[in-house]
């Protein structure tokens, strides 16, 4: 990549480089830390402590200071960072974190003072840049994986078939379809959903529990039975 040669701080968002911006600069980073648990504590009368339910990890802010210099375009800067999607800060930059910018840049303080602090809500979950999807066919036995993170991960598995086919995680079965003819299916394990590639929901073809097919830290094996033509698996690996 380009920027692990460019020496100053740099975020490329959506994958369009801050330094493909004409004046913009980015002269700090925010530091790389851990996402806050969310939970629930209740106290029982007559017992030490309290009982504490974890409820998942929290979305955070992240702030980064920018600057200008030179033939800058200020709306060129506003429409770089008024966006939603991806994002990758050049101190992590084989990572990638979903935002998005809900809170207004001071702009007139930028042009005037050439400096500004832009704050951006991250999700908590961060994942391989370099990590591509995997794709299996009907003459692979299995379909090993590994999530290279370490925390649990919400793969997204696309699955081209016919007929009815199962899905086993591990050796243990873990989805059912019901269909007849070839069909594509897109299984989001983080939404807790099936559905077509245009979005039509397909939960009713489907027996299982969708959590069961997170992958923890390591190696896992899936299989099928029936006819799966292919079987591509994407965000398989996860950080926090």
């Amino acid at each position: 990549m380009k920027g692990f040669g460019y020496t100053r701080p740099w975020v490329l968002i959506n994958e369009k480089p801050s330094y493909g911006v004409d004046g913009l600069i980015v002269t700090s980073l925010p530091p790389i830390t851990k996402p806050k648990m969310r939970y629930s504590s209740e106290e029982i009368d007559g017992r030490d402590g309290d009982i504490v339910t974890t409820l998942g990890y929290q979305a955070y802010d992240k702030t980064l200071s920018i600057g200008l210099h030179g033939g800058f375009d200020i709306d060129k800067v506003v429409e770089f960072f008024a966006t939603s999607g991806t994002i990758t800060f050049s101190s992590e930059p084989d990572k990638v974190y979903r935002f998005q910018q809900l809170e207004s840049i001071d702009f007139e303080r930028l042009v005037r003072y050439r400096t500004a602090d832009v704050k951006l809500h991250v999700q908590p979950y961060k994942t391989g840049k370099l990590q591509r999807p995997k794709v299996f066919t009907n003459a692979d036995a299995q379909a090993v994986i590994v999530n290279a993170g370490n925390v649990v991960a919400a793969p997204k598995l696309t699955i081209k078939a016919s007929g009815n086919v199962g899905l086993y995680l591990d050796g243990s079965q873990i989805l059912s379809v019901t269909n007849s003819g070839d069909y594509t299916l897109i299984v989001d394990v983080a939404n807790l959903e099936a559905a077509t590639p245009e979005g039509v929901l397909m939960n009713r073809r489907i027996t299982g529990d969708y959590a069961r097919l997170m992958l923890s830290p390591g190696k896992h094996s899936i299989k099928w039975s029936g006819t799966v033509h292919s079987l591509t698996i994407e965000d398989y690996s996860r950080w926090i």
